[in-house]
């Protein structure tokens, strides 16, 4: 049954128009709806259980048989990590440029919140499911993946895997990120664990207190840590406490620092009293060492390497044993 307004009129064709109108059954359309006056806009059912939306004359995007969301292609894509085919995400977006091939979200709000992405799982066998998850079940995946010219290969990806110690409003979780070495699988990088540990090379420590940990898995091959800086500086590793600050650092002067310190290894440490580490040890290019006694920075003794020397300085002194057997005073 068709109901439209007081005024209406067939056209040709059967045309009817009218200034408004109510179905109360089906409307069987054979191909699209059109915009009136804008005839390149269209509701479209381009084939079985298809639907697809066209603006400007063009397909903006469409649901296709298995209710997958597809935009700039109308075939859904299948040819992710080492697969030809049969992996048809439910959720499609390509393009040819960044403007038709980039998603973005975006919060306006007159506060300091903001809008997001949430990956989640659970256990339940039914959409709307709350069924707890267990140690080892991946809650959500970011994965780039780039052709090799047959597939999509996974590069790399970052997840987060449960563990143990799953109760009511208690979820452990480590975030995982796993690179492609030149395979067909991505491997393990970098983990930082639900204790806040960062371990890299390994994804298990037997240690809870160890806040970084740096593992080798290949036998013979050196564990390097490298700490880069620009010609003519330093590299810092320094040592904070909560109550005093700063107590202690190691600098690794760069070649052309300049002052005697090119290549130097220097070790500083700060008494409880200031915040502000002094010179007590420093290693030159040369093998060369000096040792500062309570005069931060003043030498008082020098190992000199090319002379097989030990050297002291005016008003320090040599102590064998407790001081009482040999002491050598130099002033």
């Amino acid at each position: 049954q068709l109901q439209v307004g007081v005024a209406y009129s067939v056209g040709a064709a059967g045309i009817v128009t009218a200034a408004g109108g109510s179905f109360t059954g089906d409307v069987d359309i054979a191909d699209k709806i059109v915009h009136t006056g804008d005839t390149n806009t269209a509701i479209r059912f381009p084939a079985a259980d298809t639907v697809s939306v066209e603006t400007g004359g063009t397909e903006s995007f469409r649901v296709d048989s298995s209710q997958r969301l597809l935009k700039g292609l109308t075939t859904a894509r299948g040819n992710y990590a080492n697969n030809a085919s049969g992996v048809e995400y439910g959720l499609q977006v390509e393009g040819l440029n960044a403007l038709n091939s980039t998603i973005t979200l975006v919060r306006n709000s007159n506060d300091a919140n903001d809008g997001g992405i949430v990956l989640g799982k659970t256990r339940a066998t039914s959409v709307g499911g709350n069924t707890v998850v267990q140690a080892g079940d991946d809650l959500g995946t970011i994965t780039w993946a780039g052709s090799d010219g047959t597939s999509l290969q996974f590069g790399a990806e970052i997840f987060a895997e449960v563990q143990t110690g799953v109760g009511n409003d208690d979820l452990p979780t480590d975030l995982i990120v796993k690179t492609n070495g030149g395979s067909t699988s991505t491997s393990e990088r970098l983990r930082i664990t639900s204790a806040g540990q960062l371990l890299v090379g390994t994804a298990t420590t037997n240690e809870t207190n160890e806040t970084l940990v740096v593992h080798q898995s290949t036998a013979f091959v050196d564990n390097i840590v490298s700490l880069e800086t620009a010609e003519g500086t330093s590299n810092y590793i320094t040592f904070r406490d909560d109550d005093q600050g700063v107590t202690a650092q190691i600098r690794a002067y760069g070649g052309a620092y300049g002052s005697g310190f090119d290549n130097a290894l220097e070790f500083l440490t700060s008494s409880s009293s200031n915040n502000d580490p002094g010179r007590r040890v420093v290693i030159k290019e040369t093998g060369d060492i000096e040792i500062s006694g309570n005069a931060v920075g003043v030498t008082s003794a020098y190992w000199d390497a090319s002379a097989n020397s030990l050297i002291f300085q005016v008003n320090s002194k040599a102590v064998f044993g407790d001081g009482s057997d040999l002491c050598v005073f130099h002033s």
